[in-house]
């Protein structure tokens, strides 16, 4: 990161496929380049978001892996927690509309 320079105040990242490398049976990683990089990016005051389609406490867990501690968008959007894991967004299905969506993918055994 030594040629790191400007108003970078934020970044934001998906983890799948883009900050995780799929390593087979040994699950999905970051590399310790990335990591430093994220570490080296948060101690300059730029705020580090970890993006997913995951469970928040599973995206939690991979950035105190990596060394960060910063907001979190789960649920595919559906969820932001600051990095004090305070809740400032949750978007929900109603559950009504839920159980019809379960209903017709069991159906259709998807």
């Amino acid at each position: 990161m030594g040629g790191f320079r400007g108003d970078l105040r934020l970044l934001a990242t998906d983890l799948d496929g883009t900050a995780l490398v799929d390593r087979g049976e040994e699950g999905c990683h970051a590399t310790g380049r990335l990591k430093a990089a994220l570490r080296g990016l948060a101690s300059r005051g730029v705020v580090v978001c970890l993006a997913s389609g995951r469970m928040h406490e599973s995206i939690r867990a991979i950035g105190e892996e990596m060394g960060i501690r910063g907001p979190v968008i789960s649920y595919n959007g559906g969820m932001l927690r600051d990095a004090d894991d305070r809740l400032l967004e949750s978007r929900t299905l109603d559950p009504d509309l839920a159980a019809e969506v379960a209903a017709f993918a069991e159906a259709r055994d998807l």
